[in-house]
């Protein structure tokens, strides 16, 4: 082993270790995401006499006024000092706002505040993947599979502890997720108090030149995951239920099966495209992910727990080099709002889901006088397949001539590094 080798791979250790500040973040502000999902009921309905339409709408306003937002705060984060300053500043309100939704008694006020909750929340996650972005050096493919991992794992844990708090009072779940988003700013403190500015003109030299069009791939992957993911809360989860028969228990642990394989290997999955490059594992990942979810309404039951297991694995395999791949286009263009970019089309293929999967429920009913959960299914994963061919087809034309960073992102090697 060389010098330089051991130099690169302690230099990469040492930047996964100064970024576990900002996965930590990442984690916590996650957590209240899905705490309040499993008290809909009694936090809307019965509490406040909501409409089914306004406890629907609960969950999706908050995106709405968070793709507003983002774009907005990543711009004015750059004009004036660095997105760290504004990130703590985004918790603090994401805990206030979480507060007062806590101490609404109209439909109309609760509605208000988490706007302002989504606006808060969006924003500051952005800005993390921002900071980590920035800091993850040559091993972005690591540092941004450990936020996947981050990011998984807080989405994971917000349900369950929402059911944990509903079993005490569900009113409860309020000033509980305001204090994880609280507990987030104070872990991203130290970061606010950095000098930091905008990248440096040599940092933006030394980027690889990543062509323009590279942009649309992370943006597909990012709009079709959570796609996926909307049709997964939906359909799915009403296709396990209704036509399956599994009680909620069963329901929870396929979800579970799904979501720990995805956490567990999302660091790894980012290593390996730091290795052999984004577009390999992005694109099979992508490809088998999408043959496997075509598959949820064809498996039969006994079967489905494996194939949520292998679903969370190929989940990780083409996140994270996702993620890594939006960091080497921000970096290569000097556009942290590629991450705003992405976390919007994120929410777009979020809300898009279950209006896709119900509209084609109520066209199998009308159709065949069932509901044909096979092909709900397998719309999404042909979706995912379509993207994987127009990501290989976009990224295996980039020039080798883009350096030898340029492996991180394409399939080959120039003849320097080979």
């Amino acid at each position: 082993m060389t010098d330089a080798t051991t130099a690169g791979r302690g230099q990469g250790s040492g930047r996964l270790w100064h970024a576990l500040p900002v996965a930590c973040g990442l984690f916590l502000a996650m957590v209240p995401v899905t705490i309040v999902a499993p008290l809909l009921y009694e936090l809307l309905v019965k509490r406040l006499h909501a409409s089914p339409l306004s406890a629907h709408l609960f969950m999706s306003v908050n995106m709405m006024a968070g793709m507003a937002a983002a774009p907005l705060v990543i711009r004015l984060s750059r004009l004036t000092g660095g997105p760290s300053r504004w990130l703590v500043g985004a918790l603090v309100v994401d805990g206030a706002a979480f507060w007062m939704m806590g101490e609404c008694v109209t439909v109309a006020s609760l509605m208000a505040w988490r706007a302002v909750e989504g606006a808060a929340h969006l924003s500051a996650v952005t800005l993390l993947m921002v900071g980590a972005n920035r800091l993850a050096g040559e091993r972005r493919g690591a540092v941004m599979g450990l936020m996947g991992a981050a990011l998984t794992l807080g989405v994971g844990l917000g349900a369950p502890l929402g059911g944990l708090v509903g079993t005490l009072d569900a009113a409860l779940a309020f000033p509980v997720g305001a204090g994880i988003a609280f507990l987030a700013a104070l872990a991203c403190t130290p970061l606010a108090l950095r000098q930091e500015g905008p990248p440096s003109a040599a940092a933006a030299l030394a980027a690889p030149a990543i062509p323009s069009r590279v942009r649309a791939v992370p943006l597909a992957l990012g709009f079709t995951d959570r796609f996926c993911g909307g049709v997964f809360v939906s359909s799915f989860m009403l296709y396990v239920s209704d036509s399956l028969g599994f009680p909620p228990a069963a329901r929870g642990m396929l979800m579970m099966l799904f979501m720990v394989p995805f956490a567990l290997s999302c660091c790894p999955a980012g290593v390996l495209s730091d290795r052999v490059g984004r577009t390999r594992p992005l694109v099979l990942g992508t490809a088998a992910f999408g043959v496997a979810f075509g598959l949820y309404g064809l498996c039969p039951g006994w079967a489905l727990p494996w194939l949520m297991l292998f679903s969370g694995l190929l989940s990780a395999v083409k996140f994270a080099p996702t993620l890594a791949l939006c960091g080497d286009v921000a970096r290569g263009t000097n556009r942290d709002g590629m991450f705003a970019a992405f976390n919007v089309a994120g929410s777009l293929g979020f809300l898009a889901g279950p209006i896709v999967g119900g509209l084609l429920a109520q066209w199998s009913l009308g159709r065949w006088g069932v509901v044909n959960y096979a092909v709900i299914f397998m719309v999404p994963g042909a979706l995912e397949l379509l993207v994987a061919v127009g990501a290989w087809a976009l990224l295996r034309r980039i020039p080798l001539d883009m350096g030898s960073k340029s492996r991180a992102v394409g399939i080959h090697r120039s003849p320097a590094t080979s």
